[in-house]
């Protein structure tokens, strides 16, 4: 039962003349947990990540490519996908 605080900075440029979406992975062990993630951008802004169970992720990261989506499933499933 280990506990670890964990801080990475690093610094990323994005030299587009747009935002870009972009997709951060940490190698994990297979029974690693996150319970809680905050970026820290340089204009000040705080960007606070809620966790979900796996499989709820999985549906609500569907729903964010896919937003049409989003009224039929939450007309069949119980999930709060706000």
């Amino acid at each position: 039962n280990s506990l670890a605080n964990l801080n990475i900075s690093q610094t990323f440029t994005n030299d587009e003349q747009k935002p870009i979406e972009c997709e951060y992975i940490f190698k994990l062990s297979e029974d690693a947990v996150i319970t809680s993630l905050r970026i820290h951008l340089a204009d000040g802004t705080t960007l606070k990540a809620r966790v979900e169970p796996k499989e709820k992720a999985k549906i609500l990261n569907t729903l964010a490519f896919f937003p049409t989506i989003d009224r039929i499933i939450s007309n069949n499933i119980n999930i709060n996908m706000k």
